[in-house]
């Protein structure tokens, strides 16, 4: 004789209420890596000619200041890291996205090369750096010990395949 469809509509509930959420960190953790690329290279490459040609600066400054922020924007992981470890990755995953968001505006609206340093070095900072540690602490936090190293490399995949529009 078949149990009653009550009896067997709790088993159902239990196995649905246990939903593991390791799946949703790796795809904001994917789109948090995708959203690193105004502080990358291939980001700031896209816009390297028209800064060059509105602040009339030649590639050798550029790149100078390019060097620079790039090194002190490095400096960002270290403090980056023990926010995550202090408040968790989502609350400042929500701040360096803000924080990035408004550097990209502040940027688009540079005039002089102190200005351009600036945001540079807190794009490079925000972007390359502040976001890359928030989005693999996510992946090291959501998915378990054993499927961590196969999900790292499908979000790397996911990020290159959804960065590669961007690419010239």
């Amino acid at each position: 004789m078949a149990p009653p469809p009550t009896a067997v509509l709790p088993q159902f509930r239990n196995r649905w209420q246990t939903l593991y959420y390791g799946w949703s960190n790796l795809a904001i953790a994917a789109l948090a890596m995708v959203g690193t690329l105004p502080g990358r290279t291939q980001g700031l490459g896209l816009i390297t000619e028209p800064l060059i040609a509105d602040l009339t600066i030649d590639r050798v400054t550029y790149a100078s200041i390019n060097l620079w922020a790039t090194l002190l924007g490095a400096t960002f992981c270290l403090p980056c890291g023990r926010l995550v470890d202090r408040f968790g990755s989502r609350r400042v995953l929500t701040l360096v996205v803000l924080a990035l968001g408004i550097v990209v505006i502040w940027m688009s609206r540079a005039t002089g090369l102190v200005a351009l340093a600036i945001c540079i070095t807190l794009t490079r900072g925000f972007g390359q750096s502040a976001l890359s540690v928030v989005s693999l602490s996510l992946v090291g936090s959501g998915l378990r010990a054993g499927w961590i190293l196969r999900w790292e490399f499908i979000r790397c995949w996911l990020e290159s395949v959804s960065s590669s529009p961007f690419h010239q």
